[in-house]
């Protein structure tokens, strides 16, 4: 398989919607194009975040699907549109050249693929733009990366405030909501009582994993540095607070997913205690 192939997979795929315009084979390529279009395996999980993120970075595009969790995406997780995607993948296949695969578990680039070189990535790039002018009549230039919304975070660190109200604003907090809604603490569900917070507020702001959910006291609390939680998930209380019960816990789940950032956090909390 040469790249005439992929070229051919790129042109077959069809953005028609029964009531309205379907963008999720547009994120798939762009998904593509994030990761140089050649790779051996991706989670299927890891595109259904990518398509989750497209989604919800461009409500206006959402709205103009047909698929109800597609166009109410601000309502679900990523764990909702994975059979949707999974779906929209098995269509892409069938429409394509074979570039494409899909095992069940992993999608990855065909291995009889004979390779890309840079100058196949500039004509991948700009037969995407032709497809997108011709196709939605515009130009759409998108990047999952949070890093240009973030850029002056730093500035607004120290003020409980004055933080909260900078990363209010930024796609961090929607990507703090992709897989949990609700204070890790108390349980609080009502998105006007939850504030997203940095696990660790000193290095890998960009990372979308490094993020607790907490209803607004708990997020204070936790910021101005009165708990923390251990490796094993249990709140370390550094601080005593009304709010505060030595019997507090992360979930497995959420422990499983920000344990790198969790670790981080005791390593430096120890450091500054050693410090002192």
């Amino acid at each position: 398989m040469t790249i005439t192939d992929y070229f051919s997979e790129f042109m077959k795929q069809n953005f028609n919607d029964s009531l309205g315009v379907n963008y999720t084979p547009f994120s798939f390529m762009l998904f593509l194009k994030e990761n140089d279009y050649y790779f051996t395996n991706k989670r299927v999980e890891d595109l259904s975040r990518y398509v989750f993120r497209f989604y919800i970075d461009n409500l206006q595009l959402s709205k103009q699907n047909s698929n109800v969790l597609i166009s109410n995406i601000e309502h679900y997780s990523v764990n909702d549109i994975k059979p949707y995607v999974i779906e929209q993948l098995k269509i892409w296949m069938k429409n394509g050249s074979g570039i494409v695969l899909f095992d069940g578990d992993n999608v990855y680039i065909n291995e009889e693929f004979s390779g890309i070189t840079d100058n196949d990535k500039k004509m991948l790039n700009k037969i995407i733009e032709n497809m997108c002018i011709r196709n939605f009549s515009k130009s759409i230039d998108y990047c999952s990366s949070i890093s240009t919304d973030m850029y002056d975070i730093k500035k607004y660190i120290g003020n409980f405030e004055d933080y909260t109200s900078y990363i209010n604003k930024t796609r961090y907090i929607k990507r703090a909501y992709e897989d949990f809604d609700y204070c890790v603490c108390c349980e609080e569900t009502n998105r006007l009582y939850l504030q997203p917070v940095h696990i660790d507020i000193t290095s890998d702001l960009f990372d979308p994993n490094n993020s607790l959910i907490f209803c607004k006291e708990h997020a204070r609390l936790y910021y101005d540095g009165y708990f923390l939680f251990d490796q094993f998930g249990k709140i370390i209380i550094n601080r005593k607070h009304q709010l505060l019960d030595s019997r507090m816990h992360l979930s497995q789940k959420v422990l499983q997913t920000k344990k790198v950032f969790i670790y981080k956090k005791i390593i430096e909390s120890d450091t500054k205690c050693e410090l002192s």
